[in-house]
């Protein structure tokens, strides 16, 4: 599925918002509060963005 929607705001406000986004999810999955620097390795599970797992 494909989804195309324009945004009137910034490109890096909306990063800013997808990165909290994440790291929200990993703290409720795992309990750690993460840097944006050590996000890499998780992915989501099953397209589900409530199941967060580090590979």
């Amino acid at each position: 599925m494909k989804i195309v929607k324009t945004l009137d705001i910034p490109a890096d406000y909306f990063y800013t918002k997808v990165i909290d986004s994440v790291i929200y999810d990993i703290k409720e999955q795992t309990g750690q509060q993460l840097p944006v620097t050590r996000l890499e390795g998780f992915e989501y599970k099953n397209n589900s963005p409530v199941a967060v797992a580090q590979k």
